[in-house]
């Protein structure tokens, strides 16, 4: 479960409360994720709610393997807990609370396993919405333009993306300006 979440969280750049709210209903056989709700917690209770904003409604495409990570997921799912059908979360807890096996593990679940692997295995800390700017970041650097990073992550509009993502840009010029001189300088 944990590595087809962060495997998620970092090939499609996903909210962590996103990806909380994912339902089997939402994967698209054609390779696509349908990002409608977001898990909102209030005082312990878990709510599926609306996304942040209207822009964050989105579907997002995913690669082969990611898709066959999911499904070897929904696989293990379904062994564990017998009736798994598309109304069911993704991810859930790996014990079900008072005997409901449909149930969102709790909105710091994922940062305890990450900052135990990081630990343990000695890497770089990351926080979860460190996979969100790590995607983003990738994304541009594999040349994909402003409005293709701006409808993959959800921002209302490329003001956003470019705010929040400046650096990155400022180095793709750079990259940029280096590859033309290059090309132009070449015998």
């Amino acid at each position: 479960m944990l590595f087809a979440s962060f495997r998620l969280l970092a090939f499609t750049g996903l909210r962590k409360s996103e990806l909380h709210a994912l339902r089997w209903s939402d994967i698209i056989e054609n390779q696509s994720i349908i990002v409608n709700k977001s898990l909102t917690t209030i005082k312990r209770i878990q709510y599926i709610a609306d996304t942040k904003s209207k822009s964050s409604n989105r579907i997002i495409d995913i690669d082969q393997k990611t898709m066959d990570i999911l499904n070897k997921w929904k696989l293990i799912q379904q062994a564990r807990y017998a009736k798994v059908n598309d109304n069911h979360l993704i991810f859930t807890r790996d014990i079900p609370l008072k005997g409901v096996k449909d149930v969102a593990f709790d909105a710091d679940y994922l940062n305890r396993a990450l900052r135990k692997i990081t630990t343990d295995h000695q890497l770089d800390k990351i926080t979860i919405h460190g996979f969100r700017h790590t995607h983003a970041s990738l994304l541009f650097e594999s040349g994909a333009t402003i409005k293709e990073v701006q409808d993959r992550l959800g921002h209302a509009n490329s003001e956003i993306t470019l705010q929040i993502y400046t650096h990155v840009s400022t180095d793709q010029k750079r990259k940029t300006a280096s590859a033309l001189s290059e090309y132009i300088d070449s015998d």
